[in-house]
C-alpha cells in the first residue's frame, strides 16, 4: 500500500523551513531549600502541575518556503495519591494564526499506536488508527488522563476445598 496520508490538505514536497521556536515552561515550586542562594526543589513535595506556553514561526525568507504561526498552551500534572499509585494528566492546545504555507511534517500529528498486544506505554499515547488522518494546520486539543495503582482490581480470595 502507498505511503500517503488520509489528510485533505496533505501536502509533501522538497523545502526548506527556517523556523523561529520559543517554549516557556513554569512550574511552581512551593517547597525548596536553598543552597549557595539558589532554590532546589525538595523531592516528592513539589507536586504541582507544569504550565507551557509555545509560539513557533516558519518564516518565508529567500531560499525557505514554509510560512505560518502556531500559538501553543499546555498544562501536565503527575500528583501521588497513595504509596504506589498515581494520577497523571496532561492537555494541550494550539491554533494556527496563520498557515500560509505548511507542509506535512510540520503539522500537528498525535502520538499514536495502533490497538496491538505488547504496547509499550499507554500515556501520553493515543489508541486509534490511521497514523496521519487527524493531522492538522488550523486547530487541536489533546488531553490524557491515567490512574495507575497495582491494587484496582484486586479482590480478596479464599480457596476452601
Amino acid at each position: 500500500m502507498p505511503n500517503i496520508p488520509e489528510n485533505l490538505n496533505f501536502r509533501m514536497q522538497a523545502h526548506q523551513d527556517l523556523m523561529i521556536n520559543f517554549q516557556l515552561s513554569y512550574k511552581p515550586i512551593p517547597y525548596y531549600t536553598i543552597q549557595n542562594g539558589i532554590k532546589i526543589p525538595r523531592k516528592g513535595m513539589n507536586q504541582t502541575p507544569e504550565f507551557s506556553l509555545g509560539y513557533r514561526k516558519a518564516i518565508p525568507a529567500k531560499g525557505f518556503d514554509s510560512d505560518f504561526d502556531l500559538l501553543t498552551m499546555g498544562i501536565a500534572q503527575k500528583y501521588a495519591t497513595g504509596k504506589q499509585s498515581n494520577i497523571e494528566y496532561l492537555f494541550e492546545a494550539g491554533y494556527f494564526i496563520s498557515n500560509k504555507v505548511v507542509y506535512f511534517d510540520d503539522f500537528r500529528h498525535f502520538a499514536l499506536q495502533p490497538l496491538v498486544i505488547g504496547v509499550r506505554d499507554f500515556f501520553p499515547v493515543l489508541q486509534m488508527g490511521d497514523y496521519y488522518r487527524y493531522s492538522t494546520d488550523t486547530y487541536f486539543a489533546e488531553a490524557h488522563f491515567i490512574y495507575r495503582t497495582p491494587i484496582l482490581f484486586t479482590y480478596p480470595f479464599a480457596f476452601n476445598p
